[in-house]
């Protein structure tokens, strides 16, 4: 079904154009870029429990995998699940901690936006403010984050009758645990092993991308 109403035969001669190698030494950075995504989710989770590199590796590969096969990237959630098997920690903490990972990846992004923007020959003028305003939203989301964690903007729904019995008690109690996942980077010690990791990280992406437009020409 993925190829439905495409020439089959036409595909595969395309495919048969692919130069190999780059294209293999492509797959395999990407592979290893998924350890090095584990590393850093490891580290992040470390102030709260100490997790084996290989299952969250494991659980990593498993997020990637509902994600292609799940409406609404659901494998994140999926990854959480996995990784908190068995552990101290719930899924909703370990939840908080993917969101920021994609938080963390965000920053990046806007780190890289703001190196290109300057220099990048834009050929139509709203896409320069779109990644303007893109920026901009990345930064006004970590700052609610922030506030909300400096001024405990959570602690003002436990004096809401709703929130004080039955399923808003059980919404409340786990919204305050993914926001403790959220903000656990405050609790870290790795700090500059996660910013490493994450530049790292798109390093690979940016290399993955050249090899790979290397290999279809």
């Amino acid at each position: 079904m993925a190829f439905s109403g495409h020439d089959i035969t036409e595909l595969w001669h395309q495919i048969l154009q692919v130069d190999m190698q780059p294209f293999w030494i492509a797959v395999g950075l990407l592979i290893f870029s998924c350890v090095v995504r584990a590393y850093r989710w490891q580290l992040l989770l470390d102030p709260v429990e100490h997790i084996p590199l290989h299952n969250l590796f494991a659980a990593t590969m498993i997020g990637y995998f509902g994600n292609g096969v799940l409406v609404f990237r659901l494998g994140e959630l999926l990854k959480a699940y996995s990784a908190a098997q068995d552990r101290a920690i719930s899924v909703s903490q370990t939840f908080g901690t993917v969101i920021l990972e994609r938080i963390l990846d965000l920053l990046m992004v806007v780190l890289i936006f703001s190196v290109l923007i300057p220099w990048f020959p834009f050929e139509q003028e709203w896409l320069r403010h779109a990644m303007q305003v893109f920026s901009l939203t990345v930064f006004l989301m970590i700052l609610f984050i922030g506030l909300a964690y400096k001024f405990e903007w959570l602690d003002v729904f436990e004096d809401k009758m709703f929130f004080q019995h039955g399923l808003g008690e059980k919404f409340l109690a786990i919204g305050q645990k993914v926001f403790d996942g959220v903000t656990i980077i405050r609790k870290t010690r790795h700090g500059f092993s996660i910013v490493l990791s994450s530049i790292l990280l798109w390093g690979i992406y940016y290399s993955t991308t050249i090899l790979i437009l290397a290999a279809c020409g």
